[in-house]
């Protein structure tokens, strides 16, 4: 996979075209992680997505005099996202709680 993406590196820096060339630049600087999803299919997008959950409650919640509210948010907020894992806990618990 590397050796053909870097013809084609070489390929957009020797054509005369500044559209190939930026082409070629974008490419050979994202190079190891264009190979590292070709190889294990993982993103940082959920590790995003929660980040930004993070972000977007610690602003809606400037002001709270206790931090233990905050993280209770967190972990409620946490709750409507099954791809943090925390929803097959609570089907386990529950399945659980009735036997």
């Amino acid at each position: 996979m590397k050796t053909i993406l870097d013809n084609v590196i070489g390929i957009c820096e020797d054509m005369n075209n500044k559209h190939f060339s930026w082409f070629g630049k974008l490419i050979k600087n994202h190079l190891s992680g264009i190979i590292t999803f070709v190889k294990y299919q993982i993103t940082s997008g959920k590790c995003e997505g929660c980040v930004n959950l993070v972000k977007t409650i610690r602003r809606a919640s400037y002001g709270f005099r206790d931090t233990e509210y905050f993280f209770l948010l967190l972990l409620e907020a946490s709750r409507n996202f099954p791809w943090l894992g925390f929803e097959q806990e609570e089907k386990a618990a529950k399945s659980k709680a009735y036997v």
